[in-house]
């Protein structure tokens, strides 16, 4: 009699068995995260991740609160950087499937075929859930926003540690893609590169911040010390982006790929509660060469522009005062352009937030209908 073969242990468990959890109210994250840790929904979740996946180098109160965030907030594209041996990866996926929407991307740049490899080991079915991209984040980051097209992040995780200067990079290209409310988390909070890399963050984007309110503190106690986490147990930094569009000192770039004027009058903006003064330098430009070198048709128009904005302001407009033409290129029915604020404060002032993005207002000329 033939001898049945030795059945080999799923390395996957399915997670049904977790029930949907409660929407995380968008106002108050911290609060609503410490307040989850006692539920019988988080607690069943510690219990699930407390052996799996097996290759995360999350601890099981980071899975599950991975875990849950995602199943409450749905965001709706989330990305990795380091897929590493894919255990995080793993936690992230189950719970876009579990959501039946987002999409998951990841990005490996140091030991992509590893992890090539053994992201082929996963059922079809989660497989599905995920785009995998062997780059690091900054080509990532290029490759997002090239030709002016349109892509952004709701959450993101970065596993990478490795130095202070690259987890700084990381946390700079990322945050370009990220739209207002956003979720950053750094997984290797205790370690001193991420540390520093985070303040160093914080000190050039204010208008970010570290959930708990902790992180100052710490990096004020001692710069090597492992840093308080943002959640209790779990060695996670989380930092929040503002709920606002924020323009500061550094350039903040829009481009704008299909418009049908032939020219603009300049950009209406709506500005957000709590105004507190200062002055707003605008550019703004249409037409490049190509990426060929010898676009003629196609040369550069731009205009710059200064505006004094008073305190309380909700509503400006920034009028050019030429307009500036739109350049199209040959067979083209609609042009493009960029505009790029940078905000200088008043005395104390905070940096400008915008409702939504510059709007822009077309040029009629005298006596056109």
């Amino acid at each position: 009699m033939a001898l049945a073969a030795p059945q080999m242990p799923d390395p996957f468990r399915e997670v049904a068995a977790l029930e949907p959890v409660d929407p995380a109210p968008f106002d108050d994250l911290g609060a609503y995260l410490n307040g989850v840790c006692g539920t019988e929904n988080f607690l069943s979740a510690v219990e699930h991740f407390s052996d799996y996946p097996a290759l995360s180098p999350l601890n099981p109160r980071a899975r599950a609160y991975l875990y849950q965030l995602i199943r409450s907030r749905r965001p709706g594209n989330i990305l990795e950087v380091g897929t590493g041996q894919a255990g995080t990866t793993e936690v992230l996926a189950r719970a876009v499937a579990a959501n039946r929407g987002g999409t998951l991307f990841t990005v490996e740049g140091e030991d992509a075929g590893a992890a090539e490899t053994r992201l082929a080991e996963w059922p079809a079915a989660l497989r599905e859930k995920l785009n995998f991209l062997a780059t690091m984040s900054m080509p990532f980051s290029l490759l997002a926003t090239a030709d002016g097209r349109a892509f952004s992040i709701d959450l993101a995780v970065i596993n990478t540690a490795e130095g202070a200067e690259r987890t700084l990079s990381d946390l700079l290209m990322i945050s370009r893609l990220m739209v207002p409310g956003a979720i950053l988390i750094l997984s290797h909070g205790e370690s001193p590169t991420v540390k520093w890399a985070a303040c160093r963050f914080l000190s050039v984007n204010p208008a970010w911040h570290e959930l708990s309110g902790k992180l100052a503190a710490s990096a004020a106690d001692h710069p090597l010390r492992p840093a308080l986490p943002s959640l209790p147990d779990t060695g996670l930094l989380i930092l929040l982006a503002p709920q606002a569009l924020t323009i500061t000192g550094a350039p903040a770039r829009f481009a704008y790929d299909s418009v049908a004027h032939t020219a603009l009058a300049g950009f209406d903006l709506t500005l957000a509660k709590g105004c507190t003064g200062g002055t707003l330098y605008a550019m703004a430009s249409s037409g490049d060469d190509g990426g060929d070198g010898g676009g003629d048709d196609t040369a550069i128009a731009q205009v710059f522009d200064a505006l004094a904005i008073p305190a309380g302001w909700r509503h400006a407009f920034v009028r050019f005062d030429d307009p500036l033409e739109l350049r199209r290129r040959p067979g083209a029915e609609t042009g493009s352009c960029q505009v790029t604020l940078s905000w200088r404060p008043a005395h104390g002032g905070q940096p400008l937030a915008l409702v939504s993005a510059p709007e822009p207002i077309p040029h009629h000329p005298f006596g056109a209908k």
